[in-house]
């Protein structure tokens, strides 16, 4: 036909694997796929993960998954919570919580010494200050590193020893020369889930691990 094609799909929520073979689009023979008249049409890219979770001890519970999955959402209170990845400083989706910040403040990053860094290096007292890090060994863990004004890079930590102020790091191309702004946070090691709003996966074994001071997790989870 010369007509555009107009897929019109009923209400609900789709989570079919669809593979498209011999269509194309032109600019006046568009492909247009939309929600028939009002309905409500939702594209859903999550697998079920509601159920069987194994405790491991310290309020950890897991769940082997089978297969990489880069997000969990849990259903509090009739509505889905985004849980974040495990990390240091603590931060959760949504407004801050008791002493929990909101992962888009800049206050749910570390603030490193002003003195003591350098390319590869973050110098920070807080490492041995705060009782929710100073037991834990960062090494093979991630830093996001804000240390270039409005640069930030990811890298490896490769050396560091539980409650030392400081730690090496993959080196970046440059670092700011004034120390004072140096902000960063640490993620992807399992020891770092310590509370309600985060969960951890292990990408080897396959595994969500998440963190509940009421149990198993009971609720609906994706």
């Amino acid at each position: 036909t010369r007509f555009p094609y107009t897929i019109q799909l009923r209400g609900g929520s789709y989570d079919e694997v669809v593979t498209r073979s011999g269509m194309k689009g032109t600019a006046t023979r568009p492909i247009t796929i939309q929600a028939y008249r009002d309905e409500a049409v939702t594209f859903d890219g999550t697998i079920d993960a509601s159920g069987g979770w194994v405790a491991e001890g310290g309020n950890v519970y897991s769940k082997h998954i089978g297969e990489d999955v880069w997000q969990l959402f849990v259903k509090e209170s009739g509505q889905w919570q985004q849980k974040n990845n495990a990390r240091w400083p603590n931060a959760r989706f949504g407004e801050k919580q008791a002493d929990v910040e909101s992962i888009y403040s800049r206050k749910s990053w570390a603030h490193a010494n002003t003195t003591g860094n350098d390319i590869g290096i973050m110098a920070d007292d807080s490492l041995t200050d705060d009782i929710n890090i100073n037991t834990i060994n960062l090494t093979g863990a991630v830093v996001v590193a804000n240390v270039a004004s409005f640069d930030t890079w990811t890298r490896k930590i490769t050396s560091h020893s539980a409650g030392s102020n400081s730690f090496e790091y993959g080196a970046t191309p440059r670092i700011w020369k004034n120390q004072k702004h140096f902000y960063y946070f640490v993620e992807g090691i399992k020891e770092l889930l310590d509370n309600t709003n985060e969960w951890y996966f292990d990408r080897a074994s396959k595994t969500a691990y998440i963190y509940s001071t009421t149990g198993a997790p009971s609720q609906e989870i994706r």
